[in-house]
């Protein structure tokens, strides 16, 4: 194809795709709980679960029985409709789950209290990846918490 302009033209050749030479990174983007997604500064249940962007937290704290999904984005935009990932949740998963591509998206329903440490690695053409990771503390049951338990 060949395009005109004022200051010339410009030749683009469609069957040559140009390989990016910036390596990929993998982000969190947004948190949905229960479907709804989480605000930063959203205050649920009198707890503030974001207190920033999702893609600056280590952790996130979430109430007990928690259905959440964790949607991903990464900094390849040229082809991000292609975004090919991996995840596992240490403790949940015994092996590697291969993520939605269509949605980017990971779900988890009905959490049980406990730390857990979620992996996720990116898959690119190139065989190259790149892993984020972001820590889920889940909140005891109610009967559990040591309010109930004082008492």
């Amino acid at each position: 194809m060949i395009f005109g302009g004022m200051s010339g033209i410009n030749v683009l050749n469609e069957d040559v795709h140009a390989e990016t030479s910036v390596q990929e990174h993998l982000f969190f983007s947004q948190l949905y709980l229960y479907g709804n997604e989480v605000m930063v500064g959203q205050n649920i249940g009198g707890k503030v679960i974001l207190p920033s962007a999702i893609s600056s937290l280590e952790s996130i704290s979430l109430p007990n029985g928690a259905t959440i999904e964790l949607k991903l984005a990464s900094n390849n935009y040229i082809r991000s409709e292609k975004l090919q990932f991996v995840y596992k949740l240490d403790g949940v998963d015994k092996d590697w789950m291969e993520g939605d591509v269509n949605s980017h998206g990971i779900l988890y329903k009905n959490m049980s209290s406990g730390t857990y440490l979620l992996h996720v690695k990116s898959i690119t053409a190139s065989g190259s990846s790149d892993e984020t990771t972001l820590t889920l503390i889940v909140a005891p049951p109610a009967w559990l918490s040591w309010k109930a338990i004082a008492v």
